[in-house]
């Protein structure tokens, strides 16, 4: 069986912060949007790739008064090379409070209608280390349990990574790099590190009715390193491109056998906090 697992969703949350004044400068001002995504099977390099995979992402941010709130939704259709079809629906929420302090997540994956991963939990980060915690449901496949990762003074939210690689980009600079604790990593922390490419010239064509590409965007490679783990070598990789506002366009994911494609299609604005 095929499951693509928090891939998908990991990037779009990892780039999708808000307009806010959160201790953030005005060049880091990112826009509340939705955004509407299609999934395709790309290139194919190994024998372990199915015969096909199609489907949607709806992700939306929006900026609530005390802090914000995201969720994705994907709903993706596999087909194996015996001509079996399976259904893969992943649906990730989360709060983060505007200081970039703490955060609460939940997550749920449910392939072919059975729930195959379930876990909600919370991070609290300190100037001198905070932890961040996971708590499992029971499921087809994992069992319920607890799980307590300590965190350096250093980790961010990815409201606050996010802010870094838009500036990093916006200064011309080619390279950002931290440790990331948001919920979407199923195992814990990660530390992301980000290659950015020479802007490009053009825009591609993405319905925008209320403006909010403005102008074409730029390249990135990137790599994700569990905490947890002592090996050099990155657990995924993916290519991006990323526009003016935190806005995530195309994303070529990496899964060994096969690239997973994922395109922007409709964009809109979403919710400003309203006081």
């Amino acid at each position: 069986m095929y499951t693509l697992k928090t891939i998908n969703a990991r990037l779009l949350t990892v780039f999708a912060v808000f307009l806010c004044t959160c201790g953030l400068s005005a060049a880091q001002e990112i826009r509340p949007h939705t955004a509407i995504y299609e999934v395709r099977l790309g290139t194919v390099t190994g024998p372990g790739a199915p015969a096909g995979l199609s489907g949607t992402m709806v992700y939306v941010v929006e900026e609530a008064c005390d802090g914000f709130n995201q969720v994705s939704n994907l709903d993706v259709t596999i087909l194996d090379r015996r001509g079996r079809r399976s259904n893969l629906r992943q649906t990730f929420t989360s709060f983060e409070a505007a200081d970039g302090q703490s955060s609460t997540f939940d997550m749920k994956i449910v392939s072919d209608g059975r729930q195959i991963d379930a876990y909600d939990g919370r991070v609290d980060i300190k100037s001198r280390g905070g932890e961040m915690l996971y708590l499992r449901e029971a499921s087809s496949e994992i069992p319920d349990g607890e799980t307590t990762y300590a965190l350096p003074g250093d980790a961010q939210l990815s409201l606050a990574y996010t802010a870094e690689v838009v500036d990093v980009a916006k200064a011309g600079e080619r390279f950002a790099s931290s440790i990331v604790a948001d919920g979407l990593l199923e195992d814990g922390p990660y530390r992301i590190s980000a290659v950015i490419g020479q802007r490009k010239t053009e825009r591609p064509k993405v319905s925008d009715p209320d403006g909010l590409l403005r102008g074409p965007p730029w390249p990135a490679q990137l790599a994700y390193y569990p905490v947890s783990s002592s090996s050099e070598l990155p657990v995924q990789e993916m290519r991006v491109e990323l526009y003016e506002g935190g806005i995530v366009g195309k994303i070529d994911q990496n899964m060994g056998d096969y690239i997973v494609t994922t395109t922007l299609l409709d964009l809109q604005s979403a919710k400003h906090c309203i006081e």
